[in-house]
Parts: C-alpha cells; structure tokens; sequence
C-alpha cells in the first residue's frame, strides 16, 4: 500500500512539475502557502474522469484510487453498486475490483483490463493504469506467495505433529523393552 501511495505522490509530482505554466498564471490570486497540487486542485472544477490526458482529470484519478484505498469493504461494495455505465464509471468499476476485496481472480482479471486499458490510451491516463496494474501484479503475486507459504506452513505443522506422535510411541516402545529387559536380567 506505501508503494501505491509512493507511485501516486510521483505522478502528482510529475503532473504539478509539467503545469507550472499554469499554475502561475493567476499567481496574485491564489494563497502562497499553497503547494502546486494544492493550487491545481483549487482550480479544478471537478475531475472529468475519462481517459484525457488532463491535469484535472488525472488528479481526479489519483484521489479515486485514494479514497478507494481508505474504503471499508461495506463503503467498497456500496460505491461499485452506485456505479452506472458511462466510461468514467467503467474505468472507476475496473479500480475498485483491483482493490482487496476482491478475490484474487477478479483482481488478476482486472489487472488485464488495465493493461489493455493502458496500452490503448498512450498518454498520462494510461501511464497511470500501467503503473496500477502492474501495482497489482505485484500485490497478487505476493499475495500468492503469502498463500503457498501458509500451505507451506501448515503441511510442515502437520508433519511435525505426526513426527512427535511416532516419536513418543517410539519412545513408548523403548520403555517397554527396557521394562521387560529389566524384568529378564531379574529372574
């Protein structure tokens, strides 16, 4: 999850850096306090959300997939039932099944979509989905592997609870023939 925070601060950072131009144009009016972001967000009048290549749109991505991030499942499910059909809504669907919970398929299959997704839009929105998904693949595949150690993990418990139990009738066994060789040197 830092990882994803990291990735959107860059694209930020790369978007605000690209916009300087416009940034300053109104440079009198704005607050001086205020980073580049900070300003470019107080002139969107809103995200767009398609696949432009638009400041404000990009923006606007950043922040769905970071509120997406802070989402409790019951906030996660209700936002994709309000989802409708339009392309923004589309795209939007795409992010949310990518997130973690969801099943490792849906995810896996999102992952796909957001690459052909990203190599149909050659501009900073595709750039952005590349970077998700291969976000993604890298989440996935350590989920898999968090997977296959905890199968891992639980045959080697396995085998160690099977390995004690001969090991004390093992232990049983000697006992006995140390009992009886006992009694014979006896007689």
């Amino acid at each position: 999850m830092k990882l994803l925070f990291f990735i959107l601060s860059l694209f930020l950072v790369a978007a605000c850096t690209h916009l300087q131009p416009l940034l300053l144009l109104n440079n009198s009016e704005s607050d001086t306090n205020l980073s580049p972001s900070e300003i470019l967000r107080e002139r969107c009048d809103g995200y767009a959300y398609d696949n432009t290549d638009e400041p404000c749109n990009l923006i606007g991505w950043q922040e769905f997939v970071y509120q997406s991030l802070l989402q409790t499942k019951a906030q996660h499910t209700e936002t994709l039932n309000k989802l409708g059909n339009t392309h923004g809504d589309v795209y939007k669907r795409l992010i949310l099944l990518s997130m973690r919970y969801e099943s490792l398929e849906v995810r896996n299959h999102a992952k796909d979509v957001m690459l052909n997704v990203s190599a149909e839009n050659p501009n900073g929105f595709g750039h952005f989905f590349y970077s998700l998904a291969h976000l993604l693949e890298q989440q996935v595949t350590a989920e898999h592997t968090v997977v296959d150690l905890q199968k891992s993990l639980k045959s080697t418990a396995q085998k160690n609870t099977k390995l004690k139990a001969e090991l004390a009738d093992t232990k049983a066994k000697i006992q006995a023939i140390m009992e009886i060789e006992k009694n014979l040197n006896a007689n």
